[in-house]
């Protein structure tokens, strides 16, 4: 209803914009650079910003074009919960039947990362979004699914998403293993100019000048 009265021809911010109209910005061109150099030279990344500034979407269109039979996208959301409930939410998105104790279950997340390298020929990459929210022990977690092989071979890419919180807490010394890359945020200009665009692209012909007011 009120995509007709504004003269959108759909709406503009919905929660899985179009990957074709994500506007080309630096910022997210220096986002894609860093996720290409990422895939290239596996270990974890991390990559902050405000709300609304655009993370979750740069990762995911940034996922959809890795090419599936070399990369598996193993997405977790996390909102709250501990150490415990994390590892269970990679080991399903590992089509694992999660084990019940802790030191199983890394060792079950572990050996599923392997077999997907050596048999499958696929390369996991784990995206943590909200990662802010994670508890202090579910990210000391995270290192022994980077290291665990005794060699090494990287099994396994890690991104964590969050806002800028993340980046401080991964500042603390508990923390350094994960300290291995460092991104800037999504600046708060370059998610001003991509909701201009999508406005834009909303709108019909007749009504931008609309539009443009909002």
């Amino acid at each position: 209803m009120w995509e007709s009265f504004f003269g959108f021809k759909k709406t503009p911010f919905s929660d899985r914009p179009d990957a074709k109209q994500l506007f080309a910005s630096a910022a997210w061109q220096q986002v894609k650079t860093r996720l290409e150099f990422l895939t290239q030279h596996p270990g974890a990344g991390l990559l902050t910003g405000e709300v609304g500034a655009g993370k979750s979407t740069a990762a995911r269109v940034f996922a959809a074009s890795l090419n599936p039979s070399l990369y598996k996208i193993l997405y977790v959301h996390f909102t709250t919960g501990s150490a415990l409930d994390l590892l269970r939410q990679i080991a399903l998105a590992l089509d694992l039947e999660p084990a019940h104790f802790r030191g199983d279950l890394v060792r079950q997340i572990s050996d599923a990362i392997v077999r997907l390298n050596q048999s499958k020929k696929q390369h996991p990459i784990l995206i943590c979004d909200e990662a802010h929210l994670l508890p202090h022990p579910a990210l000391e977690q995270l290192p022994l699914l980077l290291n665990f092989d005794m060699d090494s071979s990287r099994y396994l890419t890690l991104l964590l998403i969050g806002q800028p919180l993340l980046r401080r807490t991964l500042s603390l010394q508990m923390h350094e293993a994960l300290r291995q890359a460092h991104w800037r945020p999504l600046s708060p200009r370059g998610a001003h100019t991509r909701r201009t665009r999508r406005l834009s692209d909303a709108a019909t012909q007749g009504r931008r000048r609309r539009a443009a007011a909002v």
